[in-house]
């Protein structure tokens, strides 16, 4: 009997994750060339697919505390040919509440910003600058992503040594070159990681 309910469960299983159902979520990787990815089209259709994720509660807050705020609009390759910057906005539990928390990257007036909004009601978000600087600082290297609930990364401890660190909530991240740096809710407010990537 045992055995039946696992043959019905694991296609539902499968049905959930090919659908993309769960916390977490990261948009896909677009399909076309790097010039038509680049292109002016391409890049207006990657920030309004990433200003479609964010609920309106979110872009009220950017509208009144960054005024005139958009995605960053630079298209820039890493050192596998590969378009980076295409992500400006993730989502996942990074308080580990249950609720789904968001992340963007803006450029507003003459800088640019990394914040995480954290979900406290329904209708209620917890803002916190994860990150800042001026428009001319070295950002366009920078990628967002999503680090999840369970996932382990190595860094350098104070004493020279590599660790292992596992990720109790979903995190956000900074990718830079081979520099990642981690930022993790914990004891009621963001910490920083930084690690390089091998």
């Amino acid at each position: 009997m045992n055995d039946l309910r696992l043959f019905w469960f694991f296609p539902v299983l499968l049905a959930l994750f090919i659908a993309g159902v769960g916390r977490g979520e990261m948009p896909e990787q677009k399909e076309g060339t790097i010039e038509e990815l680049c292109s002016e089209a391409g890049m207006k259709r990657l920030q309004k697919e990433s200003r479609a994720r964010l609920p309106m509660k979110i872009k009220i807050i950017l509208s009144r505390d960054y005024p005139g705020w958009f995605f960053p609009k630079d298209c820039t390759l890493n050192a596998m040919g590969e378009m980076t910057n295409q992500v400006h906005s993730i989502l996942g539990d990074f308080d580990g509440n249950g609720h789904t928390d968001y992340a963007v990257q803006i450029r507003h007036a003459d800088k640019w910003s990394l914040l995480a909004f954290l979900r406290k009601k329904p209708d209620a978000f917890k803002v916190y600058i994860l990150d800042t600087g001026n428009a001319n600082t070295p950002y366009d290297g920078k990628e967002i992503t999503l680090y999840k609930q369970g996932d382990v990364d190595m860094y350098d401890n104070d004493d020279g040594e590599t660790e292992l660190f596992i990720y109790h909530n979903d995190s956000i991240a900074t990718v830079s070159g081979w520099a990642v740096r981690s930022y993790i809710f914990e004891r009621g407010s963001f910490q920083i990681r930084d690690a390089y990537e091998d």
